[in-house]
C-alpha cells in the first residue's frame, strides 16, 4: 500500500501510475490486491506483470484481481487461446522487454510471441 499511496500523492506531477513486476511463480498477487484496488478507486492507471514465469494462469490472474491497462510481458498467454482471443478483443496490449535468459527459454518465449503476433495483437 505504500507505494500506490504515494502514487496518490504525486499523482498530476510526472508520476502517471502503479506497477507491479517480478517473478509472479514465486510472489503471489494476494498480497498486492489491496493496493490495486485503492488504484483502481482512485484512477490511478495501473500495469502489471505476468504471464512470463507462471504462464496463462498468472495473466488471468492478473487481469481480474488488478484490472491493468497493459501486460509485463504476458508472452505466455500464447499457451491458451481462450486468453489470447480475450485479450485482442479487449484491446490490451502486451509489453515485452527481452531478458537476459537461457536460450532454451529464449526459443520457447519467441515461439509464443510468434503465436501471439498471428492473432494480430499489439506488442510494446
Amino acid at each position: 500500500m505504500e507505494t500506490v499511496l504515494l502514487v496518490k500523492q504525486f499523482k498530476g506531477t510526472h508520476v502517471v501510475g502503479f506497477d507491479i513486476a517480478g517473478d509472479e511463480a514465486g510472489f503471489p498477487i494476494d498480497s498486492h490486491v489491496q493496493a490495486f484496488r485503492y488504484a483502481m478507486d482512485n484512477d490511478i492507471p495501473c500495469t502489471a506483470h505476468a504471464g512470463e514465469a507462471k504462464g496463462p494462469e498468472s495473466v488471468w490472474e492478473t487481469l481480474q484481481h488488478f484490472h491493468p491497462s497493459r501486460i509485463g510481458h504476458g508472452v505466455r498467454s500464447a499457451e491458451d487461446e481462450k486468453l489470447l482471443d480475450f485479450l485482442k478483443n479487449t484491446v490490451y496490449t502486451l509489453k515485452y522487454a527481452p531478458p537476459v535468459i537461457s536460450r532454451r527459454t529464449y526459443l520457447r518465449l519467441s515461439n509464443c510471441m510468434q503465436q501471439i503476433k498471428f492473432t494480430g495483437m499489439g506488442f510494446q
